[in-house]
């Protein structure tokens, strides 16, 4: 009698697989939440399922996912093992075991991603950034091959607990593998229909529901294939695009209208499946000038020779500069330059969401490279270019972008000796006599000069090692809740007042060396950061939010009226004009109703949501789900024929227009 035909065999099979969906099933919510902290947010979060209705729906859907997956997977390796020879006992055996194996080594490798990264992380963009596939592995190995070892070795470890454990369970006679009832063919075809038709029907789910797509975008290992085999055989049109992607491609049989896709004016074609065709004369004839502008830079010839520091304040939200921790002042030091005068306009936005896009931007004053840059700008006046940063410049892409490696003096973490590698950023503190050799050479050689300096220390996880001097609070990045929000302010402003520290320091600097009546210093943020302000998303970069995209501005020196609502975009031309103009009697703040700031999440040419802040006014729009939102409301379905939502239109006109007038301009690499 066959191995499979013993009534206890037959009767073992729907709990054997009763088990394995379980196990998965657990196994996925669990590390769902764990890594990514879908029901509770948290790090780079940016999607978080808080009402009861939305937990159970996905969990259900998760659950369906499950047994359908699994369910292919043993009929696949037992149809496989059983033509190769293999009894469909020992079948069942392997095909669970490299299951529970295959899983095992997905949840460790995103946990660790994830605990890196966060959810914004997308594994081929950053495989591309650090040099292609075989690059990115040797980093990881050189960055982590203490956990890939050890990972490694658990790994042994499950597969020869496995096989003891199956070894001792048959040397006992017992019968686990009883398959009989699926050894009938039309059982089985029976099976893999049925399992193909609750894939389908969760397909379907998906874009009804769109939260629902995280089970079919790679965020677990039962949607990771079928995900990718839906994109794969539903891009019917070969461009790259799938009706059930998000966003989704609605002309699914026409290569040449697909979302992101660029959109050329009246030409009768609506490419990007927004707004019908483009036509730019609906733009106010301002801001289409000013687009205009962006996309190329004439060289400038400065007249003035005004030295020029430009410091960054790393992930420094807006209301740190006027922030108390127990009556004592987050940032005394920038503090100070206003009361003195220094000018801080209250509407500083980042216009990307992450520190490399954000400072690419600053240089070439526009959302897409130029052709040149601030650097260029000095360098082509003779100035003397100094960096000084607490970052590696080579992996932030900054060299890569910008060229901060061409310049005259040149000091980042990699030439760091008592660098932590826990943390991977040299602190304030450590820069200053770097800013100080800088300043005090260029007072001897009375040239002027330009000098950039990042200042990292208040980047999550806020653990650069400076003193407590806000409080004692110490958390380690486990402890960072919303529970704990008050704990976690008090962390995070301690380093943004050593930043602050830092900014003192240079000013002193230049005191001392008698540099200062004749520079200007712009203090600017980044980016901001969310710190459980809505009680889910912690760090930045995963969705427009005023903490996020708001940012400090201080400009000491200035010679020119300043915007009241500005961006990295607007740097470099101001700059110029500081060098360019005669200044200005007594510089000011000026507010404009022109004035205001293109947001984005993502990449330039495909962005996953998009923004614009005016004065009193924020409008959001998100492509994946096609709603937009109005003054941090609630997400409405987009409508454009509404004329509520003609701020909408506006914001989606104004950026199909920047992206046709830098068709031919590259974009950052990360």
């Amino acid at each position: 009698m066959s191995d499979l035909s013993q009534p206890a065999a037959r009767d073992f099979l729907p709990r054997f697989f009763a088990t394995l969906v379980a196990l998965t099933f657990v196994a996925h919510l669990v590390a769902l939440q764990v890594r990514e902290s879908i029901f509770g947010g948290g790090w780079l979060k940016n999607l978080v399922y808080v009402a009861w209705d939305e937990r159970l729906g996905l969990a259900f859907a998760l659950l369906l996912f499950t047994v359908a997956s699994v369910g292919l997977w043993l009929l696949a390796w037992l149809k496989l093992l059983t033509l190769l020879g293999m009894p469909r006992r020992r079948a069942l055996s392997l095909a669970a075991g490299a299951w529970v194996a295959l899983l095992a080594l997905d949840l460790a490798v995103r946990q660790q991603l994830a605990s890196i990264f966060g959810d914004a992380f997308d594994l081929f963009e950053f495989s591309r950034g650090v040099g292609g596939v075989l690059a990115m592995f040797r980093n990881l190995w050189t960055w982590y091959h203490r956990e890939i070892l050890l990972g490694g070795g658990a790994l042994i470890a499950l597969f020869v607990a496995a096989v003891l454990l199956s070894s001792a369970l048959r040397s006992e006679r017992h019968t686990w593998w009883g398959v009989d009832r699926l050894s009938a063919r039309s059982v089985q075809v029976t099976t893999a229909l049925g399992c193909l038709a609750v894939l389908a029907f969760l397909t379907v789910l998906s874009q009804i529901w769109p939260e629902t797509r995280v089970l079919l975008t790679g965020d677990t290992l039962v949607g990771l294939p079928f995900g990718a085999l839906v994109s794969a055989t539903t891009d019917f049109d070969g461009d790259g695009y799938s009706q059930f992607e998000s966003p989704p491609d609605t002309a699914p049989w026409d290569p040449d209208q697909h979302p992101h896709a660029l959109d050329t004016p009246k030409d009768g074609i609506d490419q990007d499946l927004l707004l019908g065709d483009l036509d730019l004369d609906g733009l106010p004839d301002e801001v289409l000038l000013e687009l205009r502008a962006r996309t190329h830079y004439d060289q400038a010839q400065f007249s003035r020779r005004l030295n020029v520091v430009l410091v960054i304040l790393e992930s420094v939200r807006y209301d740190s500069l006027r922030a108390e921790v127990r009556g004592v002042p987050v940032m005394p030091n920038l503090q100070s330059l206003v009361a003195q005068g220094a000018l801080a306009p209250d509407g500083f936005q980042a216009t990307a969401g992450f520190t490399t896009p954000s400072l690419s931007q600053l240089f070439w004053g526009n959302t897409f490279n130029p052709g040149s840059s601030l650097l260029d700008d000095f360098r082509d006046n003779g100035r003397k270019l100094g960096v000084v940063s607490g970052y590696n410049l080579e992996e932030e892409g900054f060299e890569r972008n910008i060229g901060l490696d061409k310049v005259d003096f040149l000091f980042d973490s990699r030439a760091d000796t008592e660098l932590d590698a826990r943390i991977d950023t040299t602190p304030a503190r450590r820069l200053v006599p770097q800013i100080d050799a800088f300043l005090t050479q260029q007072a001897k050689n009375k040239a002027p000069f330009f000098l950039f300096v990042h200042f990292a220390d208040s980047h999550f996880p806020y653990l650069q090692d400076n003193e407590r001097v806000l409080g004692e609070s110490s958390l380690s990045r486990g402890e960072m809740t919303a529970a704990r929000r008050n704990e976690l302010l008090e962390v995070y402003y301690n380093q943004v007042h050593h930043l602050d520290r830092g900014c003192g320091a240079l000013m002193e600097s230049l005191q001392r060396n008698g540099l200062r009546d004749n520079t200007v210093v712009f203090f600017m943020s980044d980016h901001g950061e969310s710190l459980f302000d809505d009680g889910i998303l912690l760090g930045h970069g995963t969705a427009l939010t005023e903490v996020m995209t708001h940012g400090v501005m201080v400009v000491a020196g200035a010679t020119q009226n300043v915007p009241e609502v500005f961006s990295h975009l607007d740097v470099r031309a101001l700059v110029r004009s500081m060098l360019t103009k005669p200044p200005v009697v007594r510089p000011k703040v000026v507010r404009s109703p022109a004035q205001h700031v293109l947001h984005y999440l993502g990449s330039p040419t495909s962005p996953s949501k998009i923004g614009l802040t005016r004065a009193g006014e924020q409008v959001d729009y998100d492509f994946e789900t096609a709603r937009t939102r109005l003054d941090a409301g609630a997400w409405e379905p987009f409508d454009p024929t509404s004329t509520k939502q003609e701020a909408v239109k506006q914001l989606l006109l104004e950026w199909e227009a920047m992206q046709w007038l830098n068709r031919d301009n590259a974009g950052w690499q990360y």
